[in-house]
């Protein structure tokens, strides 16, 4: 798991042979230069989930959401987003069974840690770990990059 803030994101090339692709986007985004309704990312080969939202889960035990193919990469274009994070050694109680099609399962244990991003910053998550998002209350714009595991 790594989180750190847009100007680092270079920092990060040798994670996978698609963060180049990643960096180019996420640059782009953060200058405004992309346009969702293009499908800008197709043309880097990203699979990118585009978020907005008014969020009040002051719920503790939302699903927390695991992957086995790929990495996220959450990154706020504005707002705020608190991000729960468990080791997937910790993850004891299975919600939902692996959907190999989508690529996630889902446990209802809770996060042992918390971490808030803010506009700019970013969060990578590999498949070592759990996560739920938009915890707490907030506004959130946001995209979500799937990473292919090499």
């Amino acid at each position: 798991m790594i989180v750190d803030h847009i100007e680092n994101l270079k920092q990060y090339s040798s994670f996978s042979p698609y963060m180049e692709n990643v960096s180019l986007f996420i640059y782009a985004l953060f200058n405004g230069a992309i346009d969702f309704s293009k499908r800008e990312h197709e043309k880097l080969s990203l699979t990118v989930i585009h978020i907005v939202k008014n969020y009040n889960n002051l719920v503790t035990n939302n699903s927390l959401e695991r992957h086995q193919k790929y990495s996220d990469l959450h990154f706020i274009i504005d707002g705020n987003d608190d991000i729960g994070i468990l080791h997937r050694a910790k993850c004891i109680h299975l919600e939902r069974e692996y959907d190999e099609l989508n690529d996630y399962m889902l446990y209802s244990d809770t996060p042992d840690s918390q971490h808030k991003l803010k506009q700019g910053d970013f969060m990578i998550i590999s498949p070592e770990y759990a996560h739920s998002t938009m915890n707490g209350v907030g506004f959130v714009n946001k995209v979500v990059i799937k990473i292919p595991i090499s």
